[in-house]
């Protein structure tokens, strides 16, 4: 029998952008404009994306393919692990529940950097961003759930299993043949790296994760087109990845290859309404959904509440919960991203639905004493219930005890953006035009929009980017 690597470079190769059905098209112009609106704000606000945008200039090379927003050529490879660290930095980049990880993120920014630099066609750019999607994503889908999963041991799946989506996308965009493919495939496993103690320290390193992905997944198709080899087996051998990573007898590898052609995984991926971990998303929407419900007002929860409990899952509990004296009173940008505490204290204070809550995670914030004495009043449990449902849902239940001795409970059973409770197109295009547009006019934001609506018809996806550099950028 073939090797995985193979069977789904055969799937790579022989796909054509025909073959893909009418709702994966469109979804996958959605995902394009999804990651263009929360790259573009990503190098005004976080240092973090300047920090990586000097470095990848720092390396110098053939001008290639352009860092999104403030412009410039760099080689594709690190055009790609640029745009991908600004792209995980606000936290608003799509996700998936079973993989617990973001697709998009290692994906897109390696897409835009070959397709800019082979002169792609935008129909041949959108099938490399849905080959790449499902990369990604079967690869992490292959891992079972439970205490044992990679993300449970330390891994972060968007780095560790991002570097798949994005060797396939470019190996699709580079024209390469099986072979070459699968090579691709086996070299991106020894690439894969990634690790999550940084969402619990407050440091930046998960969103070095994501571009290094993108980065490292360009590299190795390069590698594979110049006549690199690696094992064909680099997945399911004896020392392969998912013995390195996944432990051999906690996956099931036929999930990688089942359906492939009919089951399009890049339509379940979960678009992140609000800018912090997808596992306080659920608790959010839970407290809108309360204060709605018994007619709570922010300074209800200031002045009556006297505690609120939220019972979760318990890897949102680990992550978001934990360690309470980072995530109650968030000392970094990233502490509060991945709070609980803070995010449901922002949602209910100043926030409202249909908002990012952007502006509410900055260091002015984060040191706001209303903010701070409302996080106090917030417990985090892991609720065995919960469990049942998890990964495929993320429930959240939280219950309010009033000063007068009531109490209220609200649950929700997945948090919005997941595919039960997806996004709109019009939701889409409101929250592009809220991120995109703080970096453009709303004219050109428009532009941008209609660029990504009309790549179908796209000879060459250049204009595309050239319309994401702002005027006085080097976009070349």
């Amino acid at each position: 029998m073939a090797a995985i690597a193979e069977q789904f470079a055969r799937f790579v190769v022989n796909t054509r952008f025909r073959d893909l059905p009418r709702v994966v098209v469109e979804d996958a112009k959605d995902r394009v404009l999804d990651y263009i609106g929360v790259t573009l704000p990503a190098h005004a606000r976080e240092k973090a994306a300047r920090v990586a945008v000097k470095y990848a200039r720092s390396l110098g090379g053939p001008k290639e393919s352009t860092i999104l927003t403030v412009g410039g050529k760099l080689p594709a490879v690190n055009a790609a692990m640029a745009n991908g660290v600004m792209g995980h930095c606000l936290e608003l980049d799509d996700d998936h529940n079973i993989l617990i990880g973001h697709p998009g993120v290692p994906v897109l920014p390696a897409c835009l950097a070959v397709a800019e630099r082979e002169r792609s066609s935008g129909k041949r750019f959108l099938l490399s961003v849905v080959l790449g999607y499902e990369a990604v994503i079967r690869t992490g889908m292959a891992v079972k759930s439970g205490v044992r999963h990679f993300h449970h041991r330390g891994f972060h799946s968007t780095g560790t299993a991002g570097v798949f989506g994005s060797a396939v996308a470019t190996a699709k965009l580079m024209r390469m043949n099986q072979k070459q493919t699968a090579t691709a495939i086996g070299l991106a496993a020894g690439f894969s790296s990634g690790l999550l103690e940084g969402i619990l320290s407050g440091a930046w390193t998960k969103r070095l994760n994501a571009g290094w992905a993108s980065h490292s997944g360009v590299a190795a198709a390069t590698l594979a087109r110049a006549g690199f080899n690696a094992p064909m087996n680099m997945l399911e051998g004896f020392n392969g990845w998912y013995s390195a990573y996944a432990l051999a007898d906690n996956t099931d590898l036929a999930q990688i290859t089942a359906e492939l052609g009919t089951r399009y995984e890049i339509v379940n991926t979960s678009y992140k309404p609000y800018a912090c971990c997808r596992y306080c998303h659920g608790p959010i929407d839970a407290a809108w959904g309360l204060m709605k419900q018994a007619g709570l007002s922010a300074s209800d929860f200031e002045k009556n509440v006297r505690s609120i409990e939220v019972r979760t899952v318990r890897e949102a509990a680990r992550i978001c919960g934990g360690p309470i004296e980072r995530k109650q009173r968030p000392q970094t940008d990233v502490d509060a991203q991945f709070s609980i505490y803070y995010a449901m204290a922002v949602a209910m204070l100043y926030g409202k639905p249909g908002t990012t809550l952007l502006d509410c995670f900055t260091e002015k914030m984060r040191t706001d004493p209303r903010i701070l004495a409302l996080t106090a009043k917030i417990s985090v449990k892991a609720d065995p219930e919960l469990e049942k449902v998890y990964p495929q849902q993320i429930p959240t239940v939280i219950v309010v005890k009033m000063n007068n001795g009531k109490e209220h409970r609200f649950k929700v059973d997945t948090p919005k953006g997941d595919p039960q409770w997806q996004l709109t197109r019009e939701e889409l295009k409101v929250r592009f035009h809220d991120l995109a547009g703080r970096v453009f006019d709303r004219s050109h934001v428009d532009r941008i929009h209609d660029a990504v609506y009309g790549l179908e018809d796209a000879r060459d996806i250049r204009r595309l980017v050239r319309l994401c550099v702002q005027r006085g950028g080097r976009s070349g």
